[in-house]
């Protein structure tokens, strides 16, 4: 997978090296791009270096297409070590990764992550919709119809009506729809395993964190961190929806840094 890392500025260059480096992982539709700015300013705010990865089907990854499992595993070999941070898609990669590798990261922070579909018919239905909109996506055909496609994909009412510049949309406009699309069947949530037991089991530091405007995700964090017995903290990131990562992105690398240092990392 494609990666880019990302070191603090001043004082904080030197002592990043000595510190636990950090793995970014991005949404569906995003790639390392979209997030670099939030990067930067999680590597400053932390004093960490910061590695931005591009997942398979999206920006440098757009050659390979893995499901979630086989995605996990390659990251745990490539970031083994650091703490990681996942938003949407890339948190539940996250998830994923610290149930099938409980003890290969130094912490995980996930961001609107969806812990998975416990019912059967839920998960065939789920499956049944990705495809539709997989076929949907891997028709567009130049520019113009990927921006059209961008824009019904995050008019969705959980992005809360974000602006296509907070949402990145020159940078997503990088991403090749036929990869795209094959991931997002590859990953969909109605493939993904059930993690909502792994909660219990956490063994490293752990932290979900939801845009207070996301009724959804509250909803799911707050269920997901009390099955956790105390093992994974929740926390609302102020004024944002589901998109805090855009929308709010100085209160939630604020978060996520004192977290980090929170949970005793060097």
């Amino acid at each position: 997978m494609a990666t880019k890392t990302i070191y603090p500025t001043g004082p904080a260059k030197g002592r990043s090296a000595r510190r636990t480096p950090v793995g970014l992982l991005h949404g569906f539709t995003q790639n390392l791009g979209v997030l670099e700015p939030f990067g930067r300013l999680l590597a400053e705010l932390a004093e960490r270096r910061v590695v931005l990865v591009d997942l398979p089907g999206h920006g440098g990854s757009s050659g390979i297409v893995l499901d979630l499992d086989d995605c996990a595993d390659l990251l745990a070999e490539m970031l083994e070590g650091s703490a990681l941070v996942g938003y949407s898609l890339g948190g539940r990669l996250a998830l994923t990764l610290a149930r099938r590798h409980p003890r290969a990261m130094a912490a995980i922070a996930v961001v609107g992550a969806n812990p998975g579909l416990a019912d059967p018919d839920d998960r065939a239905e789920r499956l049944a919709n990705d495809r539709r909109l997989a076929e949907r996506l891997a028709a567009v055909g130049d520019p113009a119809q990927l921006r059209s496609f961008l824009a019904s994909w995050l008019g969705n009412p959980l992005f809360g009506g974000i602006a296509p510049e907070v949402a990145g949309v020159e940078a997503r406009l990088a991403n090749r729809p036929g990869p795209m699309a094959e991931m997002l069947v590859a990953t969909s949530l109605g493939a993904q395993e059930d993690l909502w037991g792994a909660a219990a089991r956490m063994e490293i530091p752990a932290l979900y964190l939801y845009g207070e405007r996301d009724e959804k995700f509250s909803a799911l964090a707050i269920r997901y961190c009390a099955g956790s017995g105390g093992r994974v903290r929740c926390a609302a990131i102020p004024g944002a929806a589901h998109y805090a990562i855009g929308e709010a992105p100085y209160a939630t690398a604020r978060m996520i840094a004192a977290f980090l240092d929170e949970a005793g990392l060097p």
